[in-house]
């Protein structure tokens, strides 16, 4: 899709609104951008080294070209036929070239999702107990990180505590939000055995302005009652059993 964009672009410049002449000079600015060691390390910055730096060589042509076909395009389209046409046509592309939310049968709308089959039944299980306890409430979610790659992908209206720049060390850029010590804290404690001194646990669960937390059974031990933690506790806030599935259970903010 992107290469079609692209391509398309080019042709419009290059046949209608520009000489080869006018379309070669432009490629050499963009290249020299690419290329000249200042402007490489801007763009590399500028990027957040996110694609890294060997990509931008492509990644460039498609940040530019497009916008300035459309730029040259709204010049000869008239005012009322921009309204029409040009406008939900761009808005169309763009959304085309995004990826688009599952259904509640995890089900892609239109493109195929790398993971769709293996998308595990019982992380939607979670997710929707989570969404029904919530209601209309707002939901910051602590879990595995199993779950918490793929809630986003499910429900928009799951937020996350921390994202995947916490176990991905390449997304952790200077330019990103810095992640704060409790999110790395939360982060491990959620993947290990949960100890029996939980007062750190919620405070950074609190800290992270965390509503639910999913916690696997694996990471769990029985109470007195036979049944996993009733709730985990520091002053006035505490994390109460809410509901499980058959590998996690899922607590609750209060502070009641």
């Amino acid at each position: 899709m992107y290469l079609a964009i692209l391509l398309i672009s080019i042709l419009y410049l290059y046949t209608i609104r520009h000489s080869g002449k006018d379309l070669l000079e432009y490629g050499i600015v963009s290249a020299g951008l690419v290329f000249f060691p200042v402007t490489s390390m801007a763009l590399v910055a500028l990027f957040q080294n996110f694609y890294g730096k060997n990509e931008i060589m492509w990644l460039l042509p498609m940040f530019i070209i497009p916008p300035y076909a459309v730029a040259e395009l709204k010049e000869v389209i008239p005012d009322d036929g921009k309204k029409k046409y040009l406008i939900p046509m761009v808005c169309i592309i763009v959304f085309l070239c995004g990826w688009m939310s599952f259904d509640k049968a995890a089900e892609p709308y239109f493109c195929q999702i790398d993971d769709a089959a293996s998308y595990d039944e019982e992380y939607k299980e979670v997710y929707d107990l989570v969404l029904k306890n919530a209601g209309s409430g707002q939901i910051v979610m602590a879990a595995p990180r199993e779950l918490m790659e793929h809630a986003r992908m499910y429900d928009g209206r799951i937020g996350l505590a921390y994202g995947r720049d916490i176990w991905e060390v390449n997304l952790d850029y200077a330019f990103y939000e810095a992640n704060i010590e409790e999110a790395y804290d939360l982060s491990k404690k959620l993947s290990e055995p949960m100890p029996s001194y939980t007062t750190s646990f919620v405070k950074d669960l609190v800290a992270l302005g965390t509503t639910y937390v999913v916690i696997n059974k694996d990471n769990l031990s029985y109470g007195e009652d036979m049944q996993y933690p009733k709730s985990f506790v520091s002053g006035r806030d505490r994390y109460v059993r809410m509901d499980e599935t058959r590998h996690y259970v899922i607590y609750s903010f209060s502070n009641k």
